[in-house]
Protein backbone atom coordinates (compact mmCIF):
# COMPACT_ATOMS: atom_id res chain seq x y z
CA UNK A 1 0.00 0.00 0.00
CA UNK A 2 1.56 3.94 -0.42
CA UNK A 3 1.33 5.51 2.80
CA UNK A 4 -1.99 7.64 1.64
CA UNK A 5 -3.64 4.21 1.88
CA UNK A 6 -1.94 3.14 4.94
CA UNK A 7 -3.12 6.26 6.56
CA UNK A 8 -6.59 6.03 5.53
CA UNK A 9 -6.94 2.17 6.76
CA UNK A 10 -4.80 2.99 10.15
CA UNK A 11 -7.23 5.87 10.79
CA UNK A 12 -10.37 3.84 10.15
CA UNK A 13 -9.26 0.87 12.28
CA UNK A 14 -8.32 3.38 14.99
CA UNK A 15 -11.58 5.59 15.08
CA UNK A 16 -13.64 2.23 15.02
CA UNK A 17 -11.79 0.84 18.34
CA UNK A 18 -13.98 3.07 20.90
CA UNK A 19 -16.63 1.49 19.52
CA UNK A 20 -15.13 -2.30 20.03
CA UNK A 21 -13.89 -1.68 23.53
CA UNK A 22 -17.44 -0.50 24.56
CA UNK A 23 -19.20 -3.23 22.86
CA UNK A 24 -16.85 -5.87 23.53
CA UNK A 25 -14.20 -5.23 26.14
CA UNK A 26 -11.55 -5.27 23.54
CA UNK A 27 -10.64 -3.09 20.91
CA UNK A 28 -10.97 -5.88 18.68
CA UNK A 29 -9.32 -4.86 14.99
CA UNK A 30 -5.42 -4.13 15.45
CA UNK A 31 -3.84 -2.54 12.80
CA UNK A 32 -0.58 -4.91 12.27
CA UNK A 33 3.18 -2.94 12.49
CA UNK A 34 3.58 -2.75 8.60
CA UNK A 35 0.62 0.74 8.54
CA UNK A 36 2.33 2.14 11.45
CA UNK A 37 5.87 1.78 9.55
CA UNK A 38 4.49 2.64 6.20
CA UNK A 39 2.80 5.99 7.50
CA UNK A 40 6.04 6.68 9.95
CA UNK A 41 3.78 6.77 12.85
CA UNK A 42 5.25 5.69 16.04
CA UNK A 43 3.73 2.20 17.11
CA UNK A 44 1.50 1.94 19.64
CA UNK A 45 2.20 0.59 23.46
CA UNK A 46 2.11 -3.32 24.14
CA UNK A 47 -1.22 -2.66 25.92
CA UNK A 48 -3.07 -1.21 22.88
CA UNK A 49 -3.33 -4.94 22.02
CA UNK A 50 -5.18 -6.09 25.04
CA UNK A 51 -2.94 -9.24 25.98
CA UNK A 52 -3.69 -10.51 22.46
CA UNK A 53 -0.91 -13.42 21.16
CA UNK A 54 -0.86 -12.26 17.69
CA UNK A 55 2.58 -11.47 17.50
CA UNK A 56 3.38 -13.84 14.89
CA UNK A 57 0.37 -12.05 12.78
CA UNK A 58 2.87 -9.22 12.54
CA UNK A 59 0.75 -7.01 15.95
CA UNK A 60 3.00 -5.37 17.96
CA UNK A 61 6.87 -7.18 17.16
CA UNK A 62 8.41 -3.07 16.47
CA UNK A 63 7.28 -2.41 19.72
CA UNK A 64 8.47 -5.64 21.29
CA UNK A 65 11.61 -5.16 19.65
CA UNK A 66 11.67 -1.52 20.59
CA UNK A 67 11.01 -1.98 24.21
CA UNK A 68 14.05 -4.76 23.96
CA UNK A 69 16.36 -2.61 22.89
CA UNK A 70 15.40 0.18 25.45
CA UNK A 71 15.92 -2.35 27.84
CA UNK A 72 19.17 -3.47 26.52
CA UNK A 73 20.30 -0.07 25.90
CA UNK A 74 20.39 0.35 30.07
CA UNK A 75 22.22 -3.60 30.20
CA UNK A 76 25.28 -2.36 27.95
CA UNK A 77 25.22 1.22 29.98
CA UNK A 78 25.50 -0.78 33.44
CA UNK A 79 28.16 -3.44 31.91
CA UNK A 80 30.12 -1.15 30.96
CA UNK A 81 30.10 0.96 33.83
CA UNK A 82 31.32 -1.81 35.52
CA UNK A 83 34.37 -2.66 33.39
CA UNK A 84 37.49 -0.88 34.62
CA UNK A 85 38.22 0.05 30.83
CA UNK A 86 36.04 1.10 28.06
CA UNK A 87 34.18 -0.82 25.54
CA UNK A 88 36.45 0.14 22.98
CA UNK A 89 39.81 -1.62 25.05
CA UNK A 90 36.84 -4.95 25.21
CA UNK A 91 38.41 -7.96 23.45
CA UNK A 92 35.01 -8.53 21.08
CA UNK A 93 34.76 -11.67 19.12
CA UNK A 94 33.28 -9.85 16.13
CA UNK A 95 34.56 -6.44 14.76
CA UNK A 96 31.96 -5.85 12.07
CA UNK A 97 28.71 -6.83 12.32
CA UNK A 98 26.19 -6.78 9.53
CA UNK A 99 22.77 -6.75 10.47
CA UNK A 100 19.97 -8.41 7.62
CA UNK A 101 17.08 -7.15 7.28
CA UNK A 102 13.74 -6.63 4.75
CA UNK A 103 13.46 -3.02 3.66
CA UNK A 104 10.18 -2.33 5.98
CA UNK A 105 11.88 -2.27 9.01
CA UNK A 106 15.07 -1.39 8.08
CA UNK A 107 14.90 2.16 9.18
CA UNK A 108 13.74 1.14 12.80
CA UNK A 109 16.71 -1.27 12.94
CA UNK A 110 19.17 1.16 11.48
CA UNK A 111 18.43 3.69 14.33
CA UNK A 112 19.22 0.70 16.93
CA UNK A 113 22.35 -0.44 14.93
CA UNK A 114 23.78 2.88 15.19
CA UNK A 115 23.15 3.81 18.83
CA UNK A 116 24.31 -0.11 19.30
CA UNK A 117 27.49 0.60 17.20
CA UNK A 118 27.89 3.87 19.23
CA UNK A 119 27.99 2.12 22.76
CA UNK A 120 30.27 -1.07 22.14
CA UNK A 121 32.70 0.12 19.63
CA UNK A 122 31.96 -2.41 17.14
CA UNK A 123 30.70 -1.35 13.62
CA UNK A 124 27.38 -2.97 13.19
CA UNK A 125 25.64 -1.87 9.91
CA UNK A 126 21.94 -2.74 8.45
CA UNK A 127 21.59 -4.24 5.05
CA UNK A 128 17.98 -4.26 3.77
CA UNK A 129 17.12 -6.69 1.29
CA UNK A 130 14.74 -6.44 -1.40
CA UNK A 131 12.91 -9.14 -2.17
CA UNK A 132 13.56 -10.01 -5.68
CA UNK A 133 12.21 -13.35 -5.56
CA UNK A 134 8.63 -12.67 -4.75
CA UNK A 135 8.68 -9.03 -5.52
CA UNK A 136 9.83 -6.02 -4.25
CA UNK A 137 6.17 -4.76 -2.91
CA UNK A 138 7.07 -7.57 -0.11
CA UNK A 139 8.72 -6.11 2.42
CA UNK A 140 8.34 -8.13 5.33
CA UNK A 141 11.51 -10.00 6.38
CA UNK A 142 10.04 -13.24 7.38
CA UNK A 143 9.59 -13.77 3.30
CA UNK A 144 12.84 -13.21 2.41
CA UNK A 145 14.23 -15.72 0.65
CA UNK A 146 17.70 -17.04 1.70
CA UNK A 147 19.20 -17.17 -1.89
CA UNK A 148 18.06 -13.67 -2.40
CA UNK A 149 19.94 -12.59 0.86
CA UNK A 150 22.61 -14.69 -0.58
CA UNK A 151 23.23 -13.06 -3.86
CA UNK A 152 22.38 -9.43 -1.99
CA UNK A 153 25.33 -10.00 0.17
CA UNK A 154 28.13 -10.56 -2.32
CA UNK A 155 27.45 -7.70 -4.19
CA UNK A 156 27.10 -5.41 -1.00
CA UNK A 157 29.67 -7.07 0.81
CA UNK A 158 29.39 -7.93 4.79
CA UNK A 159 31.36 -8.11 7.82
CA UNK A 160 32.85 -10.47 10.08
CA UNK A 161 29.64 -11.94 11.54
CA UNK A 162 26.13 -11.73 9.33
CA UNK A 163 23.24 -12.04 11.42
CA UNK A 164 19.76 -12.98 10.25
CA UNK A 165 16.33 -12.19 10.84
CA UNK A 166 15.12 -15.30 13.02
CA UNK A 167 11.78 -15.18 11.39
CA UNK A 168 13.47 -15.70 7.81
CA UNK A 169 14.14 -19.82 9.21
CA UNK A 170 10.38 -20.35 10.44
CA UNK A 171 9.11 -22.53 7.80
CA UNK A 172 9.27 -25.06 9.97
CA UNK A 173 12.19 -27.01 10.91
CA UNK A 174 14.80 -24.28 10.81
CA UNK A 175 15.11 -23.87 6.91
CA UNK A 176 14.05 -20.80 5.00
CA UNK A 177 11.34 -20.87 2.42
CA UNK A 178 14.16 -21.79 -0.41
CA UNK A 179 15.03 -24.73 2.09
CA UNK A 180 18.44 -23.39 3.29
CA UNK A 181 19.02 -23.81 6.76
CA UNK A 182 21.36 -21.49 8.76
CA UNK A 183 24.16 -24.30 8.59
CA UNK A 184 23.72 -23.73 4.49
CA UNK A 185 24.03 -19.91 4.51
CA UNK A 186 26.88 -20.02 6.76
CA UNK A 187 29.12 -22.46 4.53
CA UNK A 188 27.63 -20.41 1.00
CA UNK A 189 29.10 -17.21 2.57
CA UNK A 190 32.30 -18.78 3.96
CA UNK A 191 31.08 -16.67 7.26
CA UNK A 192 29.60 -17.21 10.99
CA UNK A 193 26.12 -16.38 10.92
CA UNK A 194 23.65 -15.60 13.80
CA UNK A 195 19.78 -15.36 14.18
CA UNK A 196 18.07 -13.13 15.82
CA UNK A 197 14.87 -11.61 17.14
CA UNK A 198 15.84 -8.27 18.93
CA UNK A 199 19.15 -6.26 19.51
CA UNK A 200 18.84 -8.42 22.51
CA UNK A 201 20.12 -11.19 20.54
CA UNK A 202 22.62 -9.52 19.15
CA UNK A 203 23.91 -8.35 22.40
CA UNK A 204 23.96 -11.67 23.24
CA UNK A 205 26.11 -12.68 19.85
CA UNK A 206 28.58 -10.36 20.58
CA UNK A 207 29.42 -11.37 24.38
CA UNK A 208 29.29 -15.18 23.76
CA UNK A 209 25.83 -15.79 25.05
CA UNK A 210 24.08 -16.64 22.01
CA UNK A 211 23.13 -20.41 21.31
CA UNK A 212 21.87 -19.62 17.56
CA UNK A 213 25.58 -19.35 15.86
CA UNK A 214 26.29 -21.39 12.64
CA UNK A 215 30.49 -21.47 11.84
CA UNK A 216 31.08 -22.21 7.87
CA UNK A 217 31.75 -26.46 8.36
CA UNK A 218 35.84 -26.65 8.51
CA UNK A 219 35.77 -23.64 10.00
Amino acid sequence: HTASEAAQVLDYAIARQPEFQDRFGVRFVYPTDEWYLVTERAVPPMDAYDGQALMENGLGMVRHFLDDWTAVEDEIGSWLAGKASSAEAVNWPYKQLTLVTATLFAPTLMQAAARFSELVHVQTEVTAVPNTRLGESITVAGLLLAEDVIAYLQIAGFGDLVIFPRVMFDHPDIISLDDLTPQDVANRLDRPIALADTMGDVWDVLTGDSRVIFKPEGA
